[in-house]
């Protein structure tokens, strides 16, 4: 059984996100962004203490068991962007990395929440074996003034997993 996605995003509006100037609410609205690039990182900072918190506020605390950890990064990309010369020149970029995880909720239920991070770096993994509970600590990494970061993930529990984001966005499940 496969829970259905509570809202479909268009591909533009995937780039968009991506890009992070889309993001997904809870309750499946597309919001904008700042654009962090426009020079305004106070508005953009209090913007990701928003989101942290908008988190922190949903339902999120209520889902707990790691049912999916998906890790994926688009190669097309990679192939029409990486040459032997770019490669020389300095110019070479890789694809960024998306994360996404389905955590299942700690009372039974069909209900499941699906977290997506988008440009996934640092990841770091530890022991997954057995039933893992995770606790997961969204922090605002802007002010350091990494390029293109903006959020530090870790799981606190058990110490599964922590990495660096430029952004990411959750929706709520439903079961089939």
């Amino acid at each position: 059984m496969r829970p259905d996605l509570t809202a479909e995003i268009s591909f533009s509006q995937l780039e968009q996100r991506r890009a992070g100037r889309i993001r997904t609410l809870e309750d499946g609205r597309q919001v904008g962004r700042t654009d962090y690039n426009a020079g305004n990182k106070g508005q953009a900072m209090t913007d990701d203490a928003a989101h942290i918190q908008e988190f922190n506020a949903s339902k999120a605390s209520q889902f707990a068991y790691l049912e999916m950890f998906h890790l994926e990064r688009e190669v097309d990309d990679l192939a029409t962007t990486t040459t032997p010369s770019s490669i020389r020149e300095g110019r070479a970029r890789a694809s960024e990395y998306n994360l996404r995880i389905r955590l299942a909720p700690l009372e039974q239920g069909p209900a499941r929440l699906e977290i997506e991070f988008v440009g996934v770096r640092n990841l770091r993994v530890g022991d997954m074996h057995g039933l893992l509970v995770l606790q997961l600590d969204v922090q605002s990494i802007r002010g350091d003034q990494l390029e293109g970061l903006a959020f530090k993930v870790q799981e606190q529990e058990c110490r599964t997993f922590s990495f660096v984001c430029s952004d990411f966005s959750w929706k709520l499940l439903a079961g089939t």
